[in-house]
């Protein structure tokens, strides 16, 4: 039944919360928070004698969590620091005491969700996993220096590849999947650092912080990529004409098949698909299912600054 709680209570949380992108919380104020999830019914969360409900409003699930890592066997320090909605029927929470960490993906094992994050090396210390559709990642750090993780689904040629930046890794473990998360190993070459990372459907963005530039990968279609050539990218690769528009970013955020980009002046870049407005930059009559921006453009119609 407790893992049936944790199971209940990150279905909840990503099928119903708005609020997709990962939570991290210092650990001093973790240890005075408690963790809240709602949303579609699963077991564990409704009494015994009653039959699974939803649940319409919050409902603290701390307590779930604590038992968890006690079933485990895991240290008593460990609390909640980091949680993430995810973009498809699960979540993730991260338990940590500062040094050390465990992850857990509860809902939905597509793609190796949730066994992928079992897997992910010892000896690291985990500060967030980010969920895509079909893709996913985690923020690590060994011995102080950042590290990402990737495991998934790598794409295909109707859809496109690329979209966990390991190059040409298709599958692990005789999966047709990335079944094992993989270290980003041209991040650590090139000395880029990921500070976010945001996944959409068959394509990422990255914002490294030293550079404060913003990296994709992934599918090409519809300019989601902010190039112009709408080419398949294999690794992290950084948007040109994006970042020569700009000196410093401050977030990123990737649609199924578009993708925004917020600027340290306010600024709103867009680009991608538009067949349904998503870029907010207009299109009146000429919109149809293949309307796109394969540049990025800033959407002149938002207040300035906007943050």
């Amino acid at each position: 039944m407790l893992a049936s709680s944790m199971l209940a209570s990150s279905r909840i949380a990503s099928r119903l919360s708005p609020l997709s992108a990962a939570a991290r919380l210092p650990l001093s104020a973790a240890r005075q928070m408690s963790v809240y999830a709602w949303g579609c019914a699963a077991a564990g969360l409704s009494p015994a004698s009653a039959p699974p409900a939803d649940v319409l409003s919050p409902l603290d699930v701390s307590a779930s969590i604590a038992s968890y890592i006690s079933s485990k066997q895991l240290p008593a320090s460990y609390q909640c620091t980091s949680v993430t909605a995810g973009k498809g029927d699960n979540s993730a929470f991260v338990l940590s005491d500062g040094e050390t960490s465990h992850v857990v993906v509860t809902g939905s094992d597509k793609y190796g969700a949730s066994s992928g994050a079992a897997k992910l090396p010892e000896g690291r210390l985990v500060e967030r996993v980010n969920l895509g559709p079909s893709n996913y990642s985690a923020h690590a750090t060994q011995d102080g220096k950042p590290e990402l993780y990737s495991w998934g689904y790598p794409g295909s040629t109707v859809e496109g590849y690329g979209q966990l930046g390991l190059g040409g890794v298709l599958g692990t473990d005789g999966a047709s999947y990335v079944s094992t998360p993989q270290l980003v190993g041209s991040l650590v070459e090139d000395g880029t650092p990921a500070s976010m990372v945001d996944h959409g459907a068959y394509h990422s963005l990255l914002l490294s912080p030293h550079s404060e530039e913003v990296l994709t990968c992934g599918a090409g279609t519809y300019g989601r990529l902010g190039n112009p050539d709408q080419q398949d990218s294999l690794y992290y690769e950084p948007v040109e004409h994006l970042n020569s528009q700009a000196p410093n970013f401050t977030a990123v955020s990737a649609g199924s098949d578009f993708s925004l980009v917020l600027d340290d002046a306010g600024r709103v870049y867009s680009y991608g698909k538009n067949d349904k407005g998503q870029l907010g930059a207009g299109g009146g009559m000429s919109m149809d299912m293949y309307a796109m921006e394969p540049l990025p453009t800033v959407i002149e119609e938002l207040p300035k600054p906007c943050k």
